[in-house]
This record gives structure tokens, C-alpha cells and sequence, in this order.
């Protein structure tokens, strides 16, 4: 009898430490005497399969000391789904399949050849835990696991283990989900340089400066939500997910000081707001007032230095503790972060449920054990197998969020993972036996729906080292920007690195209705134009009513890299940003989208041919640019010459004084004739920090201002030019907000 494998083709090469290989074994009798008898006699462990099948599994190239070289995975119906670690370099596993004594089905062999790389280029996730200053360094355990031989450990060491192996389960999982939707078998890596073995990469300990009192405060819990406001002076995070940034950014410094870098004071107090977070369990009553023994001995903290613009985090919160009857304190789910720190949260309240080895796996899938004792997060956790999914599928989600992740309508990123045992085993508590063996087909939620498969194409952590165009950081990825074109309801869309896709949520919930994306073969690419009119495909149909989008929907444009810019009613705005309709042939104008957050007195400026109430024809031409900057941009002046068809004498000269006042020597720019304003290059933030002007003949002004925020070019569309500057000034006269006004060259 072969063995066939079905997601896997010998010597092909990977790119990940563990992969889940999926194998049939051909022909397979159904009708087998032996397959139902002696239930449970292959599995070693106290909690019976429903299978006396196994396969066995042996990679020849990992080291013989490797403690999980070997091993057998349970088979039905002749379905198989093995769990194998790779070495660098080449692999030879030996499958062999003996079948029980009474069985009717035939023994078969195969042997299969891989190669394994590890793609360094690409910035790792790196795995932490949060504990409290003065923490247990422990996590609950259900009653069945205090006592007796098969007694849990439920220290520190054991939630590093756990944390570790099931961040390898995802990294197996994603790279198996991005195979089935054609896009290489790309995952994420985790952080295995500089540890002395490969297989164990570092679990950072991050010492939080707030005590337990502090961070199981019930108002911080996830099921009150409530955040903490620091009313009354006292030292409190805003959320634990504030908490666990703060502890990241701490750790982070130490180990620059250690390192004897150079540091910078850190520009906020807070994290940034989280992403977004799960669905959050029923609320209950506050911790117990207990007197807290002192902290074991926990290992040295240690934390990476980074050689990325951008670095990814999981954290688990260590101090989550279950309080009858449903309250979880020192619990929250959360993700986000900022352009240079991505980060997901999830609490330690079922780690006890996470299988810690391969070996495991196979019982946990199956393991319907009562869970007394413990948090039944959203009611969702009674069982071993449920707890499991919940734990570690939710913490997969909010590293999804780090990831750059939304709420899909499906999948991981829509409580999918309640299916997490599915992905892992030939068979499910929640499929009736008459449905196995559990092929992919029958996996149910957990999979990583086709808009999160879409986003990890375009993500530099996802990157192959055969790919022709590589993603930039996330940090620096560049801003896609939409403009407005004179067909009504039409956009172009222009990302100088490439679009990945157009995704459209209700505006009220951030709920996933559905997605446009665009092609990745041979390039993504930079610009595409955007009928709003008609749907751009079948799928996005349920965002067009009545010839126009829906003015509840909010579209998310994101380019290669993950940058993205959201438009909040499609409609609406296109209605702000026309500036002037085409009439009496002159062509219509729109304003782009600014830089800045805006905020003060609004400020615009035309050129180029208009027509007054009378019909004489005005003509207006930049004949100088004067930008005022120290440390940020605190002046713009633009020198207008202006005359009318058949007018007699020179132009008249108007000086327009955008932002004022004016204190430092300006960068002067002078347009001669037929060249004119191209666009601006910009430092923007919350505020215009510094900008120089670029000619349409290629000419650049000195700098002036200030180089804080994110470097932009702030210009027309392709096949536009410039005919206007927009924007807003605060009451110091400094640029909250600028953007360039635009019309249809002709």
C-alpha cells in the first residue's frame, strides 16, 4: 500500500521549523473487523483515541537526542495529519504504517525528502510573558490537574513551554493555510537566532512595575472593559494592554543600556489603541483580598535587539486568575500597536488546556475532561479540547491584530478558533463519527480567511526569498492615497509600493462585509482606477446600492507593506473633496487628502484659469513659493500673478499668506515660465513638520521645517496637476493639515 501525501510534494523546500503534513494511506479498507476494536491501544496516553490506527514517523535528520524524532499519529479512514520538526537544510522523514494484528488493512511505507530554509530577511514574532512585579509566577490550574501522577506543573517554565510550542502550531497552521490559497508555503518566523538550541527560541519575561493589586484591578479585566482614567494621580496603566507596551518598551531600553546604546526619551506615556478585541466573557465580582507570598525565582530578563524598522510581539499575561463564578481578572484580548512596535495580548487562564509537545497534541484535540476549577471563558471552555481553541486561537487572533489584521467575516479573526482542534487531528469532538475522518474540507472556522491571507501576501514577515518584489517595513510603508477623478463616484488609488486590496466594513462595528484585491502576478500594481458606480466585482456587490456605495460602509485602502488610509461614506467624501464641478469648459477640481490630523482655521488657495459671474476668464500663476521652518513648518506664503483674457497691462502681483506668523528665513522657490508646481515632499504627523517643493520640471526647494512623523509626497493623481494648496492652521499658525487642490491635465 502507498502513502500518499496531500499537501506536500517530495523535495520541495519550506520555510518553516515545524510543518503539518497531511497524508492518505491507499487503498483504505472501510470495512475494516479491526477498526473499532482495541480503541485506544495505539495512543500511550491515559485519555483513549477513537482510532487503533497509527502511522509512524521518523525524521532520520534530526539530531538522535531530539526528544520528539519519532512519533505516531493517529489515522482515519485512512487520513493522516502529522506534526514533523525540520532541521535547515535536508530532511528525511520514513513514514511507516503497521497496522493492528485483527485489522485488514496493509502495511505501507514512504519516504519523504525536504529542505527547510530560514527566511532571516524576514522581522521574526517574538514571544513574551507578562508578570507582575510581585507575581506567583504560576497559572490556574482545573481540579483534575493538582493532584494525583498525572499532577500538572504550572510554573513559569511550563507557560514558556506552552507559549512556545503553540506559536510553532501557528506558524505550522498559517503556512499550511497561505499553500491551499496559492501563495507559497509562506508564514511568519519565530525569534531562533542566538539561542543555543534551535528548536527553543527565547520566551522574554517582562517584569511589569505595577503589582498584582494593580493589574487585576477588576475595571482592567476584559469582561469590565472600563479602562482607568488616573483621576485621583495614582500610578495606573490604561488597560493591560497598556501595561504589557509599557513593560515592552522598559525591557527594550534595558537592554539598549546593557548593550551601551545611545537612547531616546520615548515620545508618549501610553500605548497607542489596541486594534480591536474579542469578544469579551460574562462580568463578576472583583479579586479576593489575599495576602500575596513573596516572587518565586524567575529567570534573567533578557529582550532581543532588533535589526528590523518594525518589531511583532504575543504576549501572554501570566497573572490572569479565575474568580467564581465567571470573572477572569488580569485577563484582556487585545492587539494593535504603533508603525514600530505590533503587539497582541491574551491572559494565562487556559494555558493549562495547551499541549506543550507534539505528542500531546493528538489527546488534547480529543480530550472532553470537565474543566472545574477554572475560567469557562465566554462559555465557551468546559471541556479540555474547547479550552484549548479558545486559549490559543484567541491568542493567535491578536497577534493577527499585530499582524495588521481586522475583523473578517470568517475565519481566526471572526472566533473561528473554536475549531482549533480540527486543523491538528483526523478527527473532532464536534464532527459526528459519521463525517471523519476531518480532511481540510471539514475544518470549519479554523482557517485564516481569504482577505487575512491576502494581507499576509503583501506583509514583509511573510516575505519568500523567491519572491521578485519584497514588501517594505511596516514602520515605513508607504501611505496609499485616493483621489477623486470627474467621472462621478470614480477614484484612482495610487501606492508607490504596490496596492494589495480594497476592504469595506460597516462603519458602526468595524464588521467585515467584503473585499476588492488586486493581482499580484507578475507585481502589485501602483495605481488602479476605482468606479464606485458599478460593483468592481461580484463579491462587491453588497457594498453598491442604487448606482453609489453605501453610505454606512467605510473603505480601507492598503498597499504592499500594510500601510492603509480608510474613507469613512465613499459617497460623501467624494462630494467634499470637489472643489469646483467641470462647467463652461473648465475641468472639474478636487482637494486630495491631506497630511496632518487637521484641527483649526481652514485655509485654501487656487491658480490656473477661472471664470467669474461675468464670463471674463481669469488666469492665475504661482510666480514664487516662500516656506518658513525651524523646527517645523511655520510659514507658507505663495506670490500669485494674475490677469484676464484681453486685459491690458501687466499681471498684478498678490502675496497670500497661508500660515503665519513667519520667524525663520524661508526657503524660496521661483517658478519660471511653464513650470509649475509638481508637489510636496513632507514630514507630517499630527502637524505639518517641514516640506520642500518640487517643480513639475524636477527642480527641488531647500528644506524647510522640521523632519518629525513620517516622510509623504503630498501631490496630484497621474495625469493631473496641481492648481491649489488646502489645509488648516492652528492659532499659533503652525500647518495642522495640508493637501494639494488638482484638475485633469488637458
Amino acid at each position: 500500500m502507498p502513502v500518499r501525501f496531500l499537501n506536500i510534494v517530495d523535495r520541495e523546500c519550506v520555510y518553516q521549523r515545524l510543518i503539518l503534513l497531511h497524508g492518505v494511506i491507499e487503498p483504505w479498507l472501510d470495512a475494516d473487523p479491526g477498526a473499532d476494536a482495541n480503541v485506544g491501544a495505539a495512543n500511550p496516553l491515559p485519555i483513549p483515541l477513537p482510532t487503533p490506527h497509527t502511522i509512524s514517523c521518523v525524521n532520520a535528520s534530526l539530531p538522535k537526542t531530539h526528544e520528539e524524532r519519532a512519533f505516531k499519529f493517529p489515522v482515519v479512514g485512512g487520513l493522516f495529519k502529522a506534526l514533523v520538526w525540520l532541521v535547515e537544510g535536508k530532511n528525511a522523514i520514513h513514514f511507516d504504517f503497521a497496522p493492528p494484528h485483527n485489522s485488514s488493512q496493509q502495511p505501507a511505507k514512504a519516504l519523504l525528502t525536504l529542505s527547510m530554509e530560514i527566511p532571516r530577511e524576514n522581522p521574526p514574532l517574538n514571544l513574551s510573558i507578562l508578570a507582575a512585579s510581585d507575581s506567583e509566577m504560576k497559572f490556574d490550574l482545573p481540579h483534575w490537574c493538582r493532584q494525583g501522577e498525572r499532577a500538572s506543573r504550572n510554573g513559569y517554565v511550563e507557560s514558556e513551554r506552552r507559549h512556545r510550542f503553540n506559536a510553532y502550531l501557528w506558524q505550522a497552521f498559517t503556512a499550511e493555510a497561505m499553500y491551499r490559497a496559492g501563495y507559497g508555503r509562506r508564514t511568519f518566523r519565530l525569534d531562533e537566532e542566538n539561542c543555543r538550541d534551535p528548536f527553543q527560541p527565547p520566551v522574554h519575561l517582562l517584569r511589569s512595575r505595577y503589582p498584582l493589586s494593580t493589574l487585576r484591578i477588576p475595571n482592567l479585566a476584559q469582561q469590565r472593559a472600563e479602562g482607568m482614567r488616573n483621576a485621583d494621580g495614582g500610578d495606573l496603566p490604561e488597560s493591560l494592554f497598556d501595561a504589557a507596551f509599557q513593560a515592552l518598551d522598559a525591557a527594550a531600553e534595558e537592554h539598549r543600556r546593557e548593550a551601551g546604546a545611545v537612547t531616546v526619551a520615548p515620545t508618549t506615556t501610553h500605548a497607542p489603541a489596541p486594534t480591536s478585541t474579542i469578544a469579551p466573557g460574562r462580568s463578576g465580582a472583583g479579586a479576593p483580598d489575599t495576602v500575596r507570598p513573596a516572587p518565586a525565582a524567575t529567570p534573567r530578563r533578557t529582550f532581543p535587539t532588533s535589526d528590523f524598522p518594525t518589531s511583532y510581539h504575543s504576549c501572554l499575561l501570566l497573572d490572569s486568575m479565575h474568580v467564581p463564578p465567571s470573572t477572569i481578572l488580569g485577563h484582556t484580548a487585545l492587539g494593535g500597536g504603533t508603525g514600530e512596535t505590533r503587539l497582541g495580548v491574551f491572559g494565562s487562564h487556559l494555558v493549562h488546556s495547551y499541549p506543550s509537545r507534539v505528542s500531546e497534541v493528538a489527546e488534547c484535540a480529543w480530550d472532553a475532561r470537565p474543566l472545574g476549577g477554572t475560567a469557562d471563558d465566554n462559555g465557551e471552555c468546559k471541556e479540555r479540547w474547547r479550552a484549548w481553541g479558545i486559549g490559543s486561537g484567541a491568542t493567535l487572533h491578536e497577534a493577527g491584530h499585530g499582524f495588521g489584521l481586522g475583523h473578517s467575516g470568517e475565519g481566526i479573526m471572526a472566533r473561528g478558533y473554536n475549531d482549533f482542534a480540527r486543523a491538528f487531528a483526523p478527527y473532532a469532538r464536534a464532527v459526528p463519527r459519521s463525517e471523519w475522518p476531518v480532511t481540510a474540507a471539514k475544518e470549519g472556522g479554523m482557517k485564516w480567511a481569504r482577505v487575512d491571507l491576502v494581507r499576509f501576501r503583501g506583509s514583509e514577515c511573510f516575505a519568500l526569498p523567491t519572491d521578485t518584489v519584497r514588501p517594505p517595513a511596516f514602520a515605513s510603508a508607504p501611505v496609499p492615497s485616493l483621489y477623486p477623478l470627474p467621472e462621478p463616484y470614480t477614484f484612482i488609488a495610487v501606492c508607490s509600493s504596490g496596492l494589495l486590496l480594497a476592504n469595506y466594513t460597516h462603519t458602526s462595528n468595524e464588521a467585515y462585509v467584503c473585499h476588492d484585491e488586486f493581482s499580484f502576478a507578475p507585481t502589485p500594481p501602483t495605481t488602479a482606477v476605482l468606479d464606485f458606480r458599478l460593483p468592481l466585482s461580484a463579491v462587491s456587490s453588497q457594498w453598491n446600492q442604487g448606482g453609489q456605495p453605501r453610505p454606512d460602509l467605510t473603505l480601507e485602502l492598503v498597499g504592499v507593506g500594510g500601510g492603509n488610509v480608510h474613507v469613512r461614506d465613499i459617497a460623501a467624501s467624494y462630494d467634499r473633496a470637489l472643489v469646483r464641478p467641470a462647467a463652461h469648459g473648465l475641468p472639474a477640481r478636487f482637494r486630495s487628502s491631506p497630511v496632518g490630523m487637521g484641527g483649526g482655521e481652514e485655509f485654501v488657495l487656487t491658480w490656473g484659469r477661472e471664470r467669474r459671474a461675468d464670463g471674463t476668464v481669469v488666469h492665475r500663476a504661482v510666480s514664487e513659493l516662500r516656506a518658513h521652518g525651524g523646527l517645523f513648518l511655520d510659514g507658507l506664503e505663495v506670490v500669485v500673478e494674475e490677469w484676464t483674457d484681453g486685459g491690458a497691462g501687466p499681471p498684478s502681483v498678490v502675496v497670500h499668506r497661508l500660515a503665519s506668523p513667519v520667524h525663520a528665513q524661508p526657503s524660496v522657490l521661483v517658478l519660471g515660465p511653464g513650470d509649475g508646481l509638481g508637489k510636496f515632499k513632507c514630514h507630517a504627523g499630527a502637524w505639518l513638520d517641514g516640506l520642500a517643493c518640487v517643480t513639475e520640471a524636477g527642480r527641488e526647494a531647500d528644506w524647510a521645517g522640521g523632519r518629525g512623523g513620517r516622510a509623504v509626497e503630498v501631490g496630484p493623481p497621474p495625469g493631473s496637476k496641481v492648481v491649489g494648496v488646502w489645509g488648516t492652521k492652528g492659532e499659533q499658525g503652525w500647518v495642522t493639515s495640508f493637501g494639494v487642490v488638482y484638475e485633469r491635465d488637458e
